[in-house]
């Protein structure tokens, strides 16, 4: 017996709803009476391929060879000037103690929503101090990396 179930669901006007509902009565139905956790985890859309292609297929290099530096320090550098740190806390579970770190999350960890405002203010930021022009993104990428219909 597996000691875990993952339902897909959604959250319409505060209701919680399954999205297989049937699937899931079935699988709890062959447990046994017991104790259980039900872990609520809202799902956000995390930075899409195509942003991180133009990211490191455009803006980087860019940026790189106008500034004479390696991609590998620019992509670090940019994110450290628009990318605002994430503080992580946990508790160790021997010791009860809570611990935290406080880090810029990388850019796969980013929403699409955010990899957007990333890209937006380098571009920004290069044109007003490098005087540099970086073309903008394929004009549907904007709605393919939304997940709309193109």
């Amino acid at each position: 017996m597996n000691d875990e179930l993952i339902c897909p669901a959604s959250i319409k006007g505060g209701q919680l709803y399954l999205t297989h509902r049937r699937y899931f009565d079935d699988r709890i139905r062959t447990w046994p009476d017991c104790q259980a956790t039900v872990i609520l985890r809202r799902d956000r859309a995390k930075t899409s391929d195509l942003q991180r292609a133009y990211w490191f297929a455009v803006v980087v290099p860019m940026v790189a060879e106008e500034t004479g530096d390696d991609e590998d320090s620019v992509h670090e550098d940019l994110k450290r000037l628009f990318v605002p740190k994430a503080t992580k806390t946990w508790r160790n579970r021997k010791t009860g103690k809570r611990r935290q770190r406080t880090e810029r999350p990388s850019i796969m960890a980013l929403t699409t929503k955010q990899m957007t405002e990333l890209i937006d203010r380098t571009r920004q930021w290069a044109g007003e101090f490098l005087q540099l022009e970086i073309p903008p993104p394929d004009h549907r990428w904007r709605e393919r990396s939304k997940g709309t219909a193109v």
